[in-house]
């Protein structure tokens, strides 16, 4: 599930064998590779609005007639009116990429793709509660016996997730996400 991007393609063909071998990056890819690398430096004043950052970030025109991703991105209407709290400053080389999980980290997001394409800001608080996760067994007294239960589970239908954040001295928050679906 989601949304990938072209990272290459392999032909091999042998008599009646003929296979193609596509490797695919997650979407983000495209903000921290080559085309989402600046080509001068890039500043964002404290006291900008966040939202509107983001949205003028994602509509920068290449000249070629796109623009760095034109689908709607998801943010958090209790930060609506977020200002960026430090200077953002990236040198030509760095990735819109970058600027974007800066931006993220000033307002105590995640930042990321989800399965439907739209970039997402995701409030750090809200992603680690586990009030928000769905219970995946719950014990009923009314079903009597727990001793003999016999449950049976399907692992070639089981999608795991193992996410990972954390932070460190200088208040820098990181995140991990591994999905196998």
């Amino acid at each position: 599930k989601g949304i990938y991007i072209l990272g290459s393609a392999d032909l091999m063909q042998e008599d009646s064998d003929k296979q193609v071998t596509l490797q695919l990056k997650d979407k983000f890819a495209k903000l921290e590779d080559n085309s989402g690398k600046l080509l001068t430096a890039y500043e964002i004043p404290a006291g900008s609005k966040a939202k509107q950052v983001v949205q003028d970030l994602l509509n920068i025109d290449f000249g070629d007639g796109y623009n760095l991703d034109n689908i709607p991105f998801m943010f958090p209407s209790s930060l609506e009116d977020f200002k960026i709290q430090a200077d953002i400053k990236k040198e030509a080389g760095d990735t819109y990429g970058s600027i974007l999980l800066d931006i993220a980290t000033q307002m105590s997001c995640e930042c990321y793709y989800n399965e439907h394409g739209n970039l997402v800001f995701s409030l750090l608080d809200e992603t680690v509660n586990d009030q928000n996760k769905a219970v995946c067994w719950k014990y009923e007294k009314k079903n009597g016996d727990l001793i003999n239960l016999s449950p049976n589970y399907n692992f070639d239908e089981a999608i795991n997730m193992v996410k990972v954040i954390g932070d460190n001295i200088d208040n820098g928050i990181f995140s991990a996400l591994v999905v196998n679906n």
